[in-house]
Parts: structure tokens; C-alpha cells; sequence
């Protein structure tokens, strides 16, 4: 399981925002297989750490959105 922090627009190179936590029995595999597309990875050990990077990531994306829609622009601006 993985939970992907890029930002990805149509006609644009992914942009990372932090390294994408990995976890799970093929984690090793996953992260190599994101290395190649220069995405980095950092694998978990205990299901709680995905857990806590999840609600991690939609507390970011709620604030980005929530943001945006009170002052506009984009992330970058933000």
C-alpha cells in the first residue's frame, strides 16, 4: 500500500512533495519500481505509520483546497 505525495497536472513532470510512504509485503518492489520514475519512497514497518500518512495527506490536501479557496492561487503560491 502506498500513499502518493505528487502533484501531477496534465503536460507536467510530477512534482514530489515528500518521499510516498510504502508499506506492505512488496514494499521493496513498489519503491523500486518508483525509483525508476525518480519518485522516492520511504518504507513504513508498522500498518500505523500509513495510517498516520494517510490522515496526514488529507489533512494537506483539505488545507491546500480550503486555502486556495479563501485567498486563490495555487500550491506553489500558497
Amino acid at each position: 500500500m502506498i500513499s502518493v505525495w505528487i502533484e501531477k497536472k496534465p503536460g507536467a513532470d510530477p512534482r514530489v512533495i515528500i518521499p510516498s510512504p510504502v508499506f506492505g509485503p512488496r514494499s521493496d518492489l513498489l519503491a523500486a519500481a518508483l525509483a525508476t520514475l525518480d519518485i522516492p519512497t520511504r518504507i513504513l514497518i508498522e500498518p500505523d505509520e500509513l495510517l498516520f500518512g494517510l490522515v496526514a495527506k488529507n489533512l494537506y490536501i483539505l488545507t491546500i483546497n480550503i486555502a486556495g479557496l479563501r485567498v486563490g492561487g495555487n500550491v506553489s503560491e500558497l
